[in-house]
Order: structure tokens, then sequence, then C-alpha cells
């Protein structure tokens, strides 16, 4: 008794599923290969553009980046200096801060807000 109740729904479901199997060959272009021919318009194309406009494009952005590195280092340049804690006591007092502190070891150094 199930099994002919399990085979009804399957038979009531396949129509359903086909018609979505329709769809999408529809949509997709029923399942054929795609075939892109290596000596076509299209690719001649592409492989002209790539040759002709990216060395353009790394020259434009080596600049760009070159320019960009320049004006960082001109505002906010490192500065090697030989007591850490001594620089950050004068930096400290001539701005008149008395609420930063400094932590960090080696080379790397921050200055941190400390309420008091």
């Amino acid at each position: 008794m199930l099994g002919r109740f399990l085979n009804q729904g399957r038979n009531f479901v396949r129509p359903a599923m086909q018609f979505g199997q329709q769809r999408r060959n529809m949509i997709l272009g029923g399942g054929k290969p795609i075939s892109l021919r290596q000596d076509s318009l299209l690719v001649a194309c592409c492989i002209s553009a790539i040759t002709y406009f990216v060395p353009q494009d790394l020259v434009f952005l080596g600049l760009v980046w070159a320019n960009l590195r320049s004006n960082s280092g001109q505002i906010n340049n490192k500065q090697t200096v030989p007591n850490a804690e001594a620089a950050f006591n004068t930096w400290k007092e001539k701005r008149g801060i008395n609420n930063v502190a400094l932590q960090g070891s080696g080379s790397t150094y921050y200055a941190v807000y400390t309420a008091k």
C-alpha cells in the first residue's frame, strides 16, 4: 500500500521536474557546449587590448604609487632616535601634554592616552 502511494507521488513530481529542466535548457542554450575559437576576431581583439593597455596602466599606476609614497613621506616621515623615551618626553613637553604614555619595545613604540 505504501509503495503504491509513493509511486503515485513520483508520477506527480516528474512533470514538474521536466518543466524546470526545459526552462533551464532554454536559458542556458540547451546544454550545447560553448566553444571559443582561438583564431576568432574576439580573441585577437582581447590579446591586442591587453598588450596595448596593460603596459600603459602599469606605468600610470607606478607613477601614482610613487607620488602617494612621496607625499605620505613628507607628511609623516619616520625618524630614528637613539633614546625613544627621552624623545617622547621632549615631544610631550613641547605640546604640553600630560595624559599620554609610551608603550612598545624594540624599534616600535606607540603613544597611548591614559585617563587620569
